[in-house]
């Protein structure tokens, strides 16, 4: 057996966060929120990463949430973990298999929250739509008896990883880079393995244009759903009348399903300022919406640094996230309306190194919903301290 002269490596990030938010403010997980305050060890990160050779290293990431009392965020678990070979001379390219970070999007690079300005991710990140990863569209009328959504499913995903397969480099002779990923589902919904047969698509292009500029595009498209037995007229144990007719054999093929998103991002840096903006749109298409197979809708949102000192800075985000004006009837009685609530956000933020390990931050952030008769924002106030150690 060959011996390889790794060095393993080893650093962490801890985060401690209180909240206090009324309801609605917190709209990531499910439709209520606790209105009350809390202390939390928002999530414990562990950083690994070897040397196997002059040209292959391994990189990996193991976590635990703490934002909830759900038993399975407790205990750490893989993020990412993965080997990446550089300097492949044939093919000009460097490849990283494995689980890792995502293809899509600019906000990968400031998702942890020694790097992010403000509290949390923005909506198109956060946000959980108004879908059902066992049924694909949830219908209004089931929504408005139960008072209850059914969202279990953002945009782009917060966790921003991919299991599969990634070719990257720069492009030579150009101040273009990309990246292409193949990846067991597409980052809204990460998983380990294959939950339907089909496998996602991304690819990021990138310029620098100069050491204060970036722009670029990214693309991505797969199969979202887990399965469709809310929707299988042979599955009594999951059959739900609620979301919709029964489909035949051909239509539970869950592959045949895809959400494909594009984005655009723009990132500038100079002397004591930092901006970084997104736009993206997406496409879910839907086993039972009895108007059109084909959901949209499109985020953007643009955020502001500035540095008063080497430790001190303020933050600002504008965010939106916004539906397809269409409207649908409701199953069975009800008033027809979109599939899902215009959001926007607004977030400011203070925040202060009090060394070069630790971070202390204080923001603000207002979340109106587009609701029939809602008359007031969401607010909530945070506080956070990240440690690297």
């Amino acid at each position: 057996i060959q011996t390889l002269e790794a060095q393993p490596r080893m650093a962490g990030l801890f985060d401690f966060q209180v909240k206090d938010g009324q309801p609605g403010s917190n709209y990531d997980a499910t439709y209520n929120h606790d209105d009350s305050s809390t202390f939390t060890v928002g999530r414990v990160t562990l950083f690994l990463d070897a040397d196997i050779t002059d040209d292959m290293y391994f990189t990996g990431e193991l976590q635990s949430d703490l934002f909830n009392n759900t038993a399975e965020n407790t205990d750490l678990y893989i993020r990412t973990a993965a080997v990446t070979v550089t300097n492949i001379k044939k093919w000009r390219t460097n490849i990283q298999f494995g689980r890792f970070n995502s293809v899509f999007g600019s906000y990968v690079h400031r998702r942890l929250p020694i790097d992010n300005p403000l509290f949390d991710a923005p909506l198109a990140y956060s946000h959980m739509v108004n879908l059902d990863l066992d049924a694909g569209w949830v219908t209004p009328d089931f929504n408005l008896s139960t008072n209850s959504d059914v969202r279990s499913i953002s945009l782009a995903g917060k966790q921003q990883v991919g299991t599969g397969v990634k070719f990257f480099a720069p492009i030579r002779g150009t101040k273009l880079s990309y990246a292409l990923s193949l990846t067991n589902n597409p980052s809204s919904n990460a998983k380990d393995v294959n939950t339907n047969g089909g496998l996602t698509a991304a690819l990021k292009m990138n310029w620098v244009a100069d050491h204060a500029t970036s722009f670029g595009f990214s693309y991505s498209a797969g199969s979202y759903l887990n399965s469709l037995g809310k929707l299988d007229a042979n599955n009594a144990l999951l059959r739900d009348t609620r979301f919709g007719g029964a489909l035949n054999e051909n239509q539970l093929e869950t592959s045949g399903y895809l959400q494909t998103i594009y984005g655009l991002h723009w990132n500038w840096e100079r002397d004591r300022y930092q901006v970084n903006t997104e736009y993206m749109t997406s496409m879910f298409e839907v086993p039972n919406n009895p108007a059109e197979s084909e959901l949209s809708a499109t985020s953007f949102y643009i955020q502001g640094k500035y540095n008063f000192s080497k430790s001190l800075f303020g933050a600002a985000r504008l965010d939106t996230l916004n539906f397809e004006e269409d409207v649908y009837l409701p199953l069975t009685v009800g008033t027809a309306q979109k599939w899902d609530d215009d959001v926007t956000r607004i977030e400011v933020g203070l925040g202060n190194f009090i060394n070069e390990s630790t971070l202390a931050k204080i923001t603000y952030q207002s979340t109106d919903y587009d609701l029939p008769n809602n008359l007031k924002d969401f607010d909530m106030i945070s506080g956070q301290v990240s440690v690297i150690f």
